[in-house]
């Protein structure tokens, strides 16, 4: 395949529509069946293209790294009669050998392909929970010949910038960037000043400085979602500090259940399945304290 240049589409556009067999279970996947929770990257790509074989590993560790918190997507629009090797078939066998599982789409009528004003393979479209566009183009400036370390650089740039998580400090107006803790132990705990365990609060920072060195990093969230926080945040951040020392990070007052618990509190729960109650209006079988 020659270097070509794509036309692109606009950013900030919608996916657009589509409906096809996802080669793997011969289920039909469709646009507007992407989850609303997470982002969406979807690729232009095919079988037989060296350009598309030169990204396989890199592919594969950024599915790893990434599959998490945005759903990976592939189509092939190749025209299998010139190009055999990119039939549905020779998919499958593909993504089974890289060891891939999400969704091989076949285009055999290269309509969606020109939807995405996709001229070349590969070509990356990653979408923000909205499915607006926020980035198209390369995995990086590396190609068969050109001696360039593989390093998905420019698309690893867009997703973790897509991913990152400001969030605002305690009674303050400076944020943090929580990807800046990548690579290390967070725990993150949703707090209130006059809930029954604020006691733990010393244990917390006990915790902090025992194992901050060795990459432990708590993150105190107050809430009140259970009427147990103070309504002003200075007073929040006089309490933590005078009665119990904190000085590991506390985050802005902020929701943590429900559909408008913050953006950081609806990840944790999708991750984890479980969402803060209050455990001083909680009710147990009297079994349950034996």
């Amino acid at each position: 395949m020659a270097l070509t240049y794509s036309s692109m589409l606009e950013l900030d556009s919608k996916i657009p529509h589509f409906k096809l067999k996802n080669v793997l279970d011969d289920k039909i996947y469709a646009s507007r069946s992407l989850s609303n929770e997470n982002p969406s990257l979807i690729m232009i790509i095919c079988n037989h293209c060296p350009y598309v074989i030169h990204y396989h590993e890199e592919l594969k560790r950024m599915n790893s790294d990434f599959g998490d918190t945005i759903d990976f997507l592939a189509i092939n629009s190749n025209d299998i009669i010139n190009y055999p090797q990119d039939g549905p078939e020779q998919m499958k066998e593909l993504f089974l050998e890289l060891g891939l599982s999400f969704p091989y789409l076949f285009d055999e009528t290269q309509d969606i392909a020109k939807a995405f004003k996709a001229e070349c393979t590969p070509e990356f479209y990653l979408y923000d929970e909205k499915d607006m566009l926020v980035y198209r183009g390369r995995m990086d400036n590396s190609s068969p010949g050109n001696d360039i370390e593989v390093s998905g650089s420019d698309l690893r740039n867009a997703c973790s910038n897509l991913l990152n998580t400001e969030m605002r400090l305690l009674d303050s107006s400076e944020k943090i960037n929580l990807c800046e803790y990548e690579n290390q132990v967070m725990l993150v705990v949703n707090v209130a000043s006059r809930c029954g365990y604020t006691y733990q609060y010393a244990s917390l920072q006990k915790l902090y400085e025992t194992y901050q060195e060795d990459g432990l990093v708590v993150i105190g969230v107050p809430s009140r979602d259970f009427m147990q926080e103070y309504s002003a945040e200075e007073d929040v951040a006089e309490f933590c500090s005078t009665e119990y020392g904190v000085n590991f990070p506390m985050l802005a007052t902020s929701k943590v259940r429900g559909p408008k618990a913050s953006s950081l509190y609806k990840k944790l729960i999708k991750e984890s399945g479980y969402s803060p109650v209050s455990y001083t209006h909680l009710t147990l079988p009297t079994s349950d304290l034996v």
